[in-house]
């Protein structure tokens, strides 16, 4: 899931993340802004040439509610150094189905 989250943000495809994301989803964002399932969809893609890849991630499963923390290594374009974001998710499970309830993510230090 974490995999198709960050496909769906790279080639914009509002479908998969509507279908990822749960009707509650709140993003924190490392600047401390929040963002909204609506505003997720609606946000603007990735510029042209950017790279993601995650890593690091744990999984902790407590009945229905999921934990995922990891690091995604973003590339603004092509050639330009990684800065690293680390996030922790937290997924609900509705029915069969697991959805992402929230994100928040923070700027990785520079090395």
């Amino acid at each position: 899931m974490e995999q198709a989250w960050l496909d769906g943000a790279l080639q914009g495809d509002r479908a998969i993340l509507n279908q990822l994301l749960d009707d509650s989803f709140i993003e924190t964002m490392p600047n401390d802004a929040r963002r909204s399932k609506a505003d997720v969809l609606f946000a603007p893609t990735l510029p042209p040439g950017s790279a993601q890849t995650l890593g690091e991630l744990k999984v902790r499963v407590f009945g229905n509610v999921a934990m995922v923390s990891g690091v995604n290594h973003y590339t603004p374009a092509s050639g330009m150094k990684a800065t690293n974001y680390a996030f922790t998710h937290l997924y609900v499970r509705r029915g069969d189905t697991w959805r992402v309830a929230s994100s928040r993510t923070t700027r990785e230090p520079s090395t």
